[in-house]
């Protein structure tokens, strides 16, 4: 029962075909039999989780149900406040902190009935950087010798081994594209604003997307209608067009302008992933889709990228970090150092090339109504090692160069999904990222399920 999707899991209470109670202890013994492996679940919530499915289940039996989430578990991000459960933000100087307040995306899952086991594991302070030898996040979905990406691979992989039936992060620069692509799983991160989230760990604030991790692409465009809609509340939210996502999946590609490109920014891609594009290209053709290999004029952004969160990271914690400098990782403080000696001048010119990427973008756009490239250029590899591909000493100091796409799509603000997409020779997952027009997820999802769909049949 809990390899199901989100929507079966609905269909199955709304016919009253599931007992809510037992269908939590599965998922209880699951993350029992595995967490310990994994490490995907920083906090479980286990009383709270098995006290709130038997009070669903008297509501059911009752005729009560809260929504479309009923009795159905998401696993939350440690970088998103949920109130009354600690919230760390994988960093260990607030292994105590416990909010009062939860985020609205939270509220907005908690309103529709949806249950909470627990808070996935993070990246310290949502670095996008692969794990260190002191801070370990978790073990990969693919096996203990592989890179999990960093980030919030604890969703990921959570998600993956079915401690719940879909979960939600925070992007704040690839720290979820990333991990998406290294452990196969499908992640949609709206447009900025799309989702509203305040409050929200403010490190990341000016880049923060919530975004969604589903087991397919329908699960995603479900919960878009439950949680995508603006609120007074966060300051960032925006106002756009409401849009029936569910039925979005169904729209016709036909006559689509789709560009595609088999190479990173700066770095090629292994061949895996090239063959996955020519791959995407005759499929997209199939369906009338008009079919491009064109790339924006871009350059790299993880630089300036880094330089404001470093200037941001340090105006968050960097009292937090003098006071207790044992409780922060060696690349965090890192970080928090750099920030502390950033000029006013170099974070506006940082502010400035992100701001060049949007028009970049925008530009490509009216050309184009959505981009596909891979999202790592390389499968997941084993630790201590790097893809051939990629010019680089090691994974750490090669990060730059395998998280580059992601971090383009997360800075730019614009609908980015990771779409696994197959497998390579050995087994590892190939994933691409899909990214549209601001508002265009509608769009988005309708070409991500063609292509799943596609994926399935090559299977």
């Amino acid at each position: 029962m809990i390899d199901k999707t989100v929507r079966e899991l609905n269909r199955l209470v709304e016919a009253r075909e599931i007992n809510i109670t037992e269908l939590a202890e599965q998922y209880i013994a699951e993350i029992h039999q595995h967490n310990g492996h994994y490490q995907a679940i920083a906090t479980f919530s286990e009383t709270s989780f098995r006290l709130l499915s038997e009070t669903a289940d008297q509501m059911l039996q009752s005729g009560e149900a809260r929504g479309p989430l009923h009795g159905i578990p998401i696993l939350i991000d440690d970088l998103i406040d949920v109130a009354n459960l600690r919230t760390s933000y994988g960093c260990e100087a607030y292994s105590d902190h416990v909010p009062d307040v939860e985020s609205i995306v939270v509220r907005r899952l908690r309103d529709a009935g949806a249950l909470f086991p627990g808070k996935a594991s993070t990246s310290e302070l949502g670095l996008i950087l692969e794990e260190e030898e002191d801070r370990f996040i978790c073990r990969s979905a693919w096996g203990d010798d592989f890179v999990s990406g960093g980030g919030t691979s604890g969703v990921m992989v959570g998600t993956f081994k079915n401690f719940a039936a879909a979960a939600i992060a925070v992007d704040v620069g690839g720290n979820v594209l990333l991990p998406a692509a290294f452990n196969g799983m499908f992640a949609l991160v709206p447009s900025y604003g799309r989702i509203a989230h305040t409050p929200i760990y403010s490190r990341g604030l000016m880049f923060a997307s919530v975004a969604l991790i589903t087991k397919d692409v329908a699960d995603s465009a479900f919960l878009m209608n439950i949680v995508a809609e603006h609120s007074e509340v966060d300051p960032l939210s925006v106002r756009m067009p409401s849009a029936n996502y569910m039925a979005a999946i169904e729209r016709p590609t036909r006559g689509l302008s789709v560009a595609l490109t088999n190479a990173l920014w700066n770095a090629p891609c292994d061949d895996d992933h090239r063959s996955a594009i020519s791959r995407i290209e005759k499929s997209l053709k199939s369906t009338d889709c008009k079919v491009e290999y064109k790339r924006p004029p871009i350059r790299e952004t993880i630089d300036a990228w880094r330089t404001i969160q470093c200037a941001n990271l340090h105006v968050s914690h960097g009292h937090q970090q003098q006071q207790n400098p044992d409780k922060f990782g060696t690349i965090a403080a890192e970080w928090i150092a750099q920030g502390a000696q950033t000029s006013a001048l170099e974070y506006i010119e940082a502010q400035k090339r992100i701001y060049g990427l949007r028009l970049i973008l925008r530009e490509f756009f009216t050309s184009f109504d959505v981009l596909i490239v891979s999202a790592a250029g390389c499968v997941p590899f084993k630790y201590g090692t790097v893809p051939s591909n990629l010019q680089a000493e090691d994974n750490l100091t090669g990060w730059q160069d395998y998280a580059s796409m992601c971090n383009i799509a997360a800075v730019s603000g614009f609908p980015t999904a990771n779409l696994p997409v197959g497998l390579s020779k050995e087994g590892l997952p190939i994933c691409v990222i899909a990214i549209a027009k601001p508002g265009d997820e509608d769009l988005l999802l309708s070409l991500c399920a063609i292509l799943e769909d596609s994926t399935t049949e090559q299977k």
